[in-house]
């Protein structure tokens, strides 16, 4: 009939049963239009194989159209609720309670599939229309392909093949001059990478659904509208209970949408900053390697993180005590860093320590090694050697600080500044090197 033509149609496209291999296999849209006496449905039906062998109409090629009129949201049927079900050929199925009288319907085989058309009074629906009312609805399809019981289904509303049994899970439709169909927006997921607000760091939420053209959402903390919030990300700086709404924004807000679950945000303080314990000089005399072991110390009990500079760990990256090898460098210098973590994965302060090379790198020693070669120690101006002519003074990293020779058994050493150093003494015995500190 030319009036479908004006109305709006409505892709029915969720699947139910899972073998759905094509639009070809299985698709569908439908209108609905009313006046005083009738509600109006026309659908188009894509179906490439057709069978009507079964004893039960549902698993036949066959068509569900479901109906609550006071859109109650009960779980279970009442007076006010119907279904029907049409299989190809002449043969309908009402719900319990209900008769199929008054009620007109045709179903025309085309080439891709069939029409369906059919007229319901208001009197089988539980009352006569009022402009601005709401019903629960919904159109199911069935599918048989191979003559054994029905292989696929798809709905535009329910997303579980129950509403037979349960109508709150039905859509809605609006009365508004016209049928207005809202096609109710899929259910919103809330993503975010963390669900603790450590001290005053915010965290994000995102809603793990299309921001469509057609979309409207709000976010709601503590079950009331965050004003502004309505975009697909929220900035949350403090605990409570939030969701999404996700609604259709050419319908009225309170006729159709639908709720997220609730995501509930705790806050947690920061860790106290840990104490790192464990030798700090370093000393590497002719290994290449070191293997030191160190300790995280904090006042409660958390995990830990570890964090090595020009070192790698061997064992006990996320725990207390963690084993840690050095290789020798040639310059630059070590650092070992550890955070603790709470158990709602709230970081501290990283606590950090400095390592000293406790004596330098690639020193070549000959001939007979002396340790105590120079006195006093510690000193103040001078140093004085014996039986050695010239000296190196270098820092705990190996960096020459002063070369010279010495004159009447003296180091002059005035211009350096206070502290520990490593003198290397060369003479025709052989080379030395101590261990001085200067004050």
């Amino acid at each position: 009939d030319e009036v479908w033509l004006d109305v709006d149609s409505v892709n029915v496209d969720r699947p139910l049963l899972p073998s759905v291999s094509s639009r070809q296999d299985l698709s569908a849209n439908f209108r609905m239009m009313y006046d005083d006496t009738c509600v109006y449905f026309y659908a188009n039906i894509t179906d490439d194989v057709k069978y009507q062998d079964s004893e039960k109409h549902h698993q036949d090629d066959s068509f569900e159209i479901y109906f609550d009129y006071d859109k109650d949201t009960s779980s279970t049927y009442d007076l006010n609720d119907a279904s029907y079900t049409f299989r190809l050929g002449t043969s309908m199925k009402v719900s319990t309670g209900k008769t199929s009288d008054g009620i007109v319907y045709q179903i025309k085989p085309i080439p891709t599939g069939y029409i369906l058309e059919t007229l319901i009074p208001w009197t089988k629906l539980g009352g006569l229309p009022k402009e601005g009312a709401i019903h629960g609805f919904d159109f199911h399809i069935n599918d048989d392909d191979n003559g054994l019981n029905r292989d696929g289904k798809i709905s535009w509303a329910a997303d579980k093949d129950i509403s037979y049994l349960n109508p709150s899970i039905f859509g809605r439709l609006i009365l508004s001059g016209e049928i207005q169909i809202c096609n109710k927006p899929e259910k919103p997921i809330i993503l975010s990478d963390n669900l603790v607000i450590c001290e005053n760091i915010p965290i994000e939420l995102k809603a793990g659904t299309n921001e469509g053209s057609n979309l409207l959402m709000n976010w709601y903390k503590d079950d009331m509208l965050l004003e502004g919030s309505t975009s697909s990300v929220l900035r949350v700086t403090e605990p409570g209970v939030y969701k999404l709404k996700v609604s259709d924004k050419y319908i009225d807000n309170d006729m159709c949408y639908t709720n997220s679950d609730s995501l509930v945000i705790i806050q947690s303080i920061k860790p106290i900053k840990p104490i790192i314990r464990g030798q700090q000089m370093l000393c590497f005399m002719d290994q290449n390697n070191l293997l030191e072991t160190y300790s995280a110390y904090s006042p409660s009990t958390y995990s830990y993180q570890w964090i090595v500079w020009n070192a790698s760990i061997k064992i006990g990256k996320n725990s207390s005590e963690a084993e840690i090898l050095f290789n020798k460098l040639l310059s630059g210098g070590y650092q070992i860093g550890v955070k603790a973590i709470n158990v709602f994965g709230c970081e501290s302060e990283l606590s950090t320590l400095k390592l000293i090379i406790d004596c330098p790198n690639a020193i070549l020693e000959s001939g007979n090694k002396k340790t105590n070669v120079a006195y006093p120690n510690p000193f103040d101006d001078v140093l004085f050697v014996k039986e050695y002519e010239t000296y190196e003074l270098m820092d705990l990293s190996g960096r020459v600080i002063k070369v010279g020779t010495i004159v009447d058994e003296k180091i002059d050493v005035s211009i350096i500044g206070e502290g520990v150093y490593i003198l290397k003494v060369f003479g025709v015995n052989g080379i030395s090197q101590q261990k001085v500190i200067k004050e």
